[in-house]
């Protein structure tokens, strides 16, 4: 047999060229059934047959490919973005570019000149340093953007998890359990969802008639941020140590993520604390490690391959319709309860 082509899918799959075209071109919004829609899959897979990528991109005008910048795929709390964005992608007839910016202004720059000039349909940006401006620039050459766990002051399809939420979900899990010299452990506070977690505690310690100590605050500016999943480990560690030393009462840790809490458990154990018994820990994340570790953590959770799916899903759908209005999609954490706290 010569070259397989589209007309060859439609008749094994008993259907139009149209049709074949529309699902193999992931047309969002096309009224075909789910069945027809996996059968043409499963034929244009079975029959080996290979689109012309270039030729199809000038009749389309576009290019099929999308790209996803993450901080640090070190970090395990991209992972599963990035499997949520990938399988949205392919089942849509697109490639994902995947670039690590090790939460670096000027890789993020270069690579959305570079994003650019390998002419992708959209971006999505995960926990950018200059959202605001990258997006700005993007939107400028008509390339579609979403934010991810990024909220910026301008109109932009975003996807997040609501912060305030999750901090009360942890301190008034830690108050229940008896917690009042509750510690906060973050990473620099520039960045607005560690912020938003961080005024989180403070309004939930209020409501309860706490004060929130100032010392018992504590914000990281370690060297090596780059270096994304561990230097959160070592910020963990680097911050419960200051916490030790400083002779400051404490009897609780909640900690901006999940990392950040491994990395205090294990300076508690060096400085002779025992968890939960002495000090209790809560991250925030519910990464697969932290049900892995010893004392298995207490966490508020996100879903993080939903939140990716529901990226592309903004990303797809502005791209079929450009001038809809931006959206936000918001997703509700859940406190899961292990024995850390």
């Amino acid at each position: 047999m010569g070259r397989i082509t589209s007309k060859d899918v439609a008749r094994v799959a008993g259907v139009s060229r149209t049709t074949v075209s529309l699902v193999l071109n992931g047309v969002v919004g096309a009224r075909i059934a789910d069945q027809t829609r996996d059968r043409v899959l499963a034929v244009a897979g079975n029959l080996g047959y290979v689109p012309n990528a270039l030729a199809q991109s000038l009749k389309t005008r576009r290019s099929r490919l999308i790209g996803l910048v993450v901080p640090s795929i070190t970090n395990p709390f991209y992972p599963a973005i990035a499997q949520g964005v990938e399988d949205l992608a392919a089942k849509r007839g697109y490639s994902v570019f995947f670039c690590n910016s090790y939460r670096d202004a000027a890789k993020e720059r270069d690579y959305a000149l570079a994003l650019c000039q390998r002419q992708v349909d959209g971006v999505i940006f995960a926990g950018v340093q200059h959202g605001r401006e990258l997006a700005q620039e993007l939107l400028r050459r008509e390339i579609a953007v979403v934010l991810f766990d990024r909220v910026v002051d301008m109109a932009v399809d975003t996807v997040t998890v609501d912060n305030h939420t999750g901090s009360s979900l942890a301190v008034e899990h830690l108050l229940r359990k008896g917690r009042s010299r509750i510690a906060f452990l973050s990473g620099p506070l520039r960045i607005r969802n560690r912020r938003e977690r961080l005024e989180g505690y403070e309004r939930t310690l209020a409501a309860a008639g706490l004060e929130p100590a100032p010392e018992l605050v504590r914000e990281g500016r370690l060297e090596r941020e780059e270096q994304g999943g561990i230097y959160e480990l070592e910020l963990g560690r680097a911050l419960t140590r200051e916490l030790l030393f400083s002779g400051v009462e404490f009897d609780a840790i909640f900690a901006v993520n999940d990392m950040t809490a491994i990395g205090a458990i294990e300076a508690l154990r060096e400085g002779g604390r025992s968890v939960p018994e002495e000090v209790s820990v809560v991250g925030f994340d519910n990464l697969t490690l932290s049900a892995l570790i010893e004392p298995p953590l207490t966490t508020v959770s996100q879903p993080q391959y939903e939140m990716g799916l529901a990226a592309a899903e903004l990303l797809f759908a502005r791209l079929a319709e450009p001038s809809r209005p931006p959206e936000w999609k918001v997703f509700r954490p859940e406190l899961i309860v292990r024995a850390s706290g």
